[in-house]
Formats: structure tokens, C-alpha cells, sequence
């Protein structure tokens, strides 16, 4: 304001030298209060904060020494004047101001310009005004009457691009609620699916990079995992290599794994060559998924063999084969877990890396194992057997073995014993799992329940029935899930019915067995964000994406906290990858 003050003075003494003052009339509507604000005016607040740094501007110094400094004849001085900006407001309060509609006059132009630039920068405009590219447009009416520069003569323009390129904009800035509001306005397609995709999986990855909540750091991370999205995978390379703790560091290490991402493969290989523990395990299993598995057996072949420097990397490389498969590793995993002298720990990876190797020779010497006589290693042996079934190894001899100990007197090997049995041939075994299922440990209860889950026929319907009333939680959440998958009307019922259990997990189970109707009643309204996402993941698989796209956007818009959202967003992931816009049960 200090030129157009100079100005001032300068037409002052081209008039004749001494000011003259304005007419009275034109004083009198000067300080004539200015026009009453609507309250319902959008940006009521924002635009009073703007406004009282405009006023002191433009009224006390421009209008003032207006009035004061030049003839009351002067262009400047004219009744009913006024110009109107159009001013761009960035969100740190910074502006770009232009001419909207011209007074007629460039110096009263000229000066309300730089009231606007001399405030610069303005109050940061609140997001629920801004317009997709993160700016506030607001054209301001200066006046040189009683209108002057009040919040009356204000209008704030929200700008709106076409969603496809206004849903990255808002994601971008972290405005994800709108983001989702603008892709339910649109109907359900599959740009929509793609769009709230993206949407998701921002979600997820500012969930990853929240150090803030280190637990849900690591959740994030499994999401991701889990939903295969891809575009996380620099940010999970450099969490797998400088996370500031090793839970989120493994963590970001099986996400890669899961992803496929050979990009990570010489960082994976690095961390599996160190031997240190859960973090290598977790990068021999990554680079396993890839289909480098002999990269890992030329790390940890030298420390099996007793060629380390101690214990530790020996039973390190044990568990770094725990879901290989190296077939080259059967003799040397076979000699471990039949030698007695051996540490327990030692025998039990070796085991369980036998079940992942999956041939002849490891199911021998798994079922070898099943005698033992430590309980944790016929269990594991047990538990290797189940893996080695899942990967195609199964005979009636291995089921005769798995079958004889599931009367073990340890029910930690009893549910192993199950397991195994029921995967080698659930059909089979379905009359032990039975007689097992009566027993009291609702561990074995549980792992019978899974067992008999696709076993045909009234008994082992009868069996899930009972279990799905049982008391311990466990249980009840195995039957149910099992009774939600069998084709049996009366199954899906009882599963049904177990909407309204106490525990979360038993409701999330039955989600599976609603209808779209029910889903939205019970589950998509349940106070638990695991009961929710469970729902939206049956619903969008029972419905179809397309049909299940309004609940998904209400659900995320509508989330209440971090975990909630990543959670729903993982779950809209899921049942959206790989594309399957139109898939329905």
C-alpha cells in the first residue's frame, strides 16, 4: 500500500497541490456499516478471516487517504465503484490474484490488487473448501462505498475436474473421504472399481508410512502382502532394509515375497546370507515365492553342514528352509531330525523345512518322526506331513501313520495329527476326526472342526452343528467357518445364526453365510471393524463388485479410525484382485 499512497500524494499535488475533501454524501455512505453477511454463506468463517486482513488495507490506508489526499471529483473517488478479484489461495495461504470485473478506473484496480498481495499470505483456507487441485478460488468485491471490501461481496468457486482426474489429485493430497465421495457420485463401473482401487491402496501404503503407530506399520505391511498391491514396493524395499525396528522389517521382507518382487531379490538374498534369525527366515521364504530357491539353499548349505561359526546360524539355516523346498536339502534335513543328540529346536525346523520340501524321501523320514519320542517333534513332524500333503505327497500309509497319532497323549500333536490326516485324505479319516471332535481340548475340537469341513455327509454336518455351539470361542469360529463353506442349506443356517455371537471372531466367520440383505444389517453395521471388513469382503463376493461398489465407498468414507480403514481397504483389495470386476458367488 505504501506506492498507492505515493500515488496518492502524486495526483494530490497534479489537482492543485492541497487535498481537498470528498463530498459529505460520499462520507456519509463511507461510514455507513458494511452489508449484512448471510449465515448460510459457504466459507462464512475462512472469509471473515480473510477479511479482516483485507480491511485495514483497503479501508484505513487506500480508501482513507483517498478520500483525504484527492479531490472529491477524482476518478478514484467516484459513488458506486467497485472491482472484483479473482483470487487463487494455496493451501499454505499464498495467492495469485486477477481482475474478474474491472471498476473502469486502473488505479483503483491497481490498489485493491495489492491489498490483496500485501496480505499475502492469507489464513490456510479449511480443506472443505478447496477445489481438486488443493487451492481456494474466491472472488472478493472491493467497493468505494458503504460495500467496501465486506464478507457480503465474497464468492467462493469450488472448481470440480472429471473424477478419473480429480480422485489422484484429492488421494494425493490426503483428501481420501472426498476422493471416495466423488467416485459414489458417479454409477458403479468399472473405472469406479479402479478408481476406488487406487483409492485403497493409497490407504494402505500411508498406513505403512505412518510412523506413528508402529504396530499398524506392520499390519499394513501383511495387507499389502496379502491384496498383492504392488505399487507399495519401494516404500516396503526401503522399510525391509532401514525400518526402525525388525518386526517391521520382516514384515515388509514377507510382503515382498508375496508381491513377487524381483526387484528385491539382491536386498532378499543379503539379509538371507546373514543368518539372523526371523528377518533371514522370512527373506529365504520371499526369495522361495520368487523361485530362487536354489540361491537360498547355496547360502545356508555351508551352515547345515556344520561349516558356521556356531549353534545359532545352524538352527538359523534350519528355519531359513522352513517353506523352500529345496530338494537338494532332503538328505541333510533327514539326518538332523533322526539324530537324537541333535537340539530339539534343530529337529523341529527340520521337520517343518521337510514338509515344504515335498517328496518321497522327506515324507519317509517325516513319518519316521511321528515315533519320537519328544512331543514338539512329532508335532512338527506331523505339522510337516500336512504341508507335504497341500504339495501333493499323500499315500495310504502316511494317512494310516497321521491317523494312529491322533490318540497321542499330547494335544498339541493331536491337532497336528488331525491336520495332517484330514489333508491327506479328509474322506478317510473323517471317522476319527470324528471321534476326536468329542473330546474336551477345544484345540483338537478346533482342528477336527477344519477337518471335517469338506467331508460329505449327515455325520460330519451333525459334528460341525454341535461344534458351532461349543463354548470356547475357538471352536465355535472353526465350525462356523466350516459350516458357512459346505453346500448344505441346514450348514449355512446354523453358520448364519452366528451372527449375533459375542465373539468378533465368530462373527466375522458367518459372514460368509449371509445374504447381500443380512450382510447389510448385521455385519456392515457391526461395532467391530473385523466383523465390518469380513463383511464387505462376503458382500462384494456374494454381490458382485459392481453391486457391492456403494457399500465399500460408504463403509471407507465412513471409517472411523486408521485401523478401520486399512482393514476395509485390504479387504476391498482382496476381493478386487486381479481385475475381477464382475465376479459374483
Amino acid at each position: 500500500m505504501r506506492r498507492i499512497a505515493i500515488e496518492l500524494v502524486v495526483l494530490a499535488a497534479a489537482c492543485g497541490g492541497a487535498a481537498r475533501p470528498a463530498a459529505r454524501t460520499d462520507a456519509t455512505a463511507f461510514a455507513a456499516p458494511e452489508p449484512l453477511v448471510p449465515a448460510d454463506l459457504v466459507g462464512r468463517d475462512w472469509l471473515e478471516a480473510v477479511h479482516r486482513a483485507f480491511h485495514p488495507r483497503w479501508v484505513e490506508s487506500f480508501l482513507q487517504q483517498a478520500r483525504t489526499l484527492l479531490p472529491a471529483s477524482h476518478p478514484v473517488n467516484q459513488p458506486g465503484l467497485a472491482v472484483t478479484l479473482r483470487v487463487a489461495v494455496a493451501p499454505s495461504g499464498a495467492v495469485a490474484v486477477t481482475t474478474a470485473r474491472s471498476s473502469g478506473v486502473a488505479e483503483l484496480d491497481q490498489a485493491a490488487r495489492e491489498v490483496v498481495t500485501a496480505s499475502s499470505p492469507l489464513p490456510p483456507p479449511p480443506e472443505d473448501l478447496r477445489s481438486d487441485d488443493g487451492n481456494v478460488y474466491v472472488e472478493w468485491r472491493f467497493a468505494v462505498d458503504a460495500r467496501r471490501d465486506g464478507v457480503a461481496g465474497a464468492r467462493i468457486d469450488r472448481r470440480r475436474y472429471e473424477v478419473a482426474r480429480a480422485v489422484p489429485l484429492l488421494v494425493g493430497r490426503g483428501r481420501v473421504g472426498e476422493a471416495l465421495e466423488r467416485i459414489a457420485e458417479e454409477p458403479a463401473s468399472a473405472e469406479g472399481v479402479a478408481l476406488a482401487r487406487d483409492v485403497a491402496g493409497a490407504i494402505l501404503e500411508r498406513a505403512l508410512l505412518d510412523a506413528r503407530e508402529p504396530g499398524l506399520r506392520v499390519e499394513a505391511a501383511e495387507a499389502i502382502g496379502a491384496a498383492g498391491w504392488r505399487r507399495a514396493a519401494p516404500a516396503l524395499r526401503r522399510l525391509a532394509q532401514d525400518a526402525p525396528d525388525l518386526a517391521l522389517q520382516t514384515a515388509a521382507i514377507r510382503a515382498l515375497g508375496a508381491l513377487g518382487d524381483h526387484d528385491s531379490a539382491a536386498l532378499l538374498k543379503d539379509v538371507t546370507a546373514r543368518l539372523a534369525g526371523e528377518r533371514s527366515a522370512a527373506a529365504a521364504a520371499a526369495l522361495a515365492a520368487m523361485g530362487e530357491s536354489a540361491a537360498v539353499w547355496r547360502v545356508v548349505e555351508p551352515a547345515l553342514a556344520g561349516a558356521g561359526p556356531g549353534k545359532e546360524q545352524r538352527l538359523a539355516a534350519l528355519a531359513a528352509l522352513a517353506t523352500v523346498g529345496e530338494k537338494r536339502s532332503v538328505a541333510p534335513l533327514a539326518a538332523v531330525l533322526a539324530d537324537r543328540r541333535a537340539p530339539k529346536a534343530e529337529r523341529v525346523a527340520a521337520a517343518t523345512a521337510l514338509g515344504a520340501a515335498a517328496d518321497d524321501a522327506a515324507a519317509g523320514a517325516l513319518r519316521g518322526a511321528l515315533a519320537d519320542g519328544d512331543a514338539a517333534v512329532r508335532a512338527a513332524a506331523a505339522g510337516g506331513l500336512a504341508e507335504a500333503a497341500d504339495r501333493g505327497v499323500r499315500s495310504r500309509p502316511l494317512l494310516a501313520a497321521a491317523i494312529a497319532l491322533i490318540a497321542d497323549r499330547d494335544p498339541r500333536v493331536r491337532v497336528a495329527a488331525v491336520t495332517a490326516a484330514a489333508r491327506l485324505d479328509a474322506r478317510r479319516a473323517a471317522p476319527d476326526v470324528l471321534r476326536a471332535s468329542r473330546g474336551a481340548d477345544p484345540m483338537v475340537r478346533a482342528a477336527c472342526a477344519r477337518g471335517l469341513a469338506d467331508v460329505p455327509g449327515a455325520e460330519a454336518l451333525q459334528a460341525l452343528l454341535r461344534l458351532a455351539e461349543a463354548g470356547a470361542a475357538d471352536v465355535r469360529q472353526a465350525a462356523v467357518s466350516a459350516l458357512a463353506a459346505r453346500p448344505e442349506p441346514e450348514a449355512r443356517e446354523a453358520a448364519a445364526r452366528r451372527a449375533g455371537d459375542d465373539d468378533v471372531r465368530v462373527r466375522a466367520a458367518s459372514a460368509a453365510a449371509l445374504d447381500g440383505a443380512q450382510l447389510r444389517q448385521a455385519l456392515l453395521a457391526d461395532a467391530s471393524p473385523e466383523v465390518r471388513s469380513a463383511g464387505l469382503a462376503a458382500l462384494l463376493a456374494r454381490e458382485g463388485l459392481l453391486s457391492g461398489l456403494p457399500d465399500a465407498l460408504r463403509l471407507l468414507g465412513g471409517a472411523g479410525g486408521a485401523r478401520e480403514r486399512l482393514l476395509l481397504a485390504s479387504a476391498f483389495l482382496g476381493a478386487t484382485r486381479e481385475g475381477r470386476v464382475q465376479s459374483k458367488r
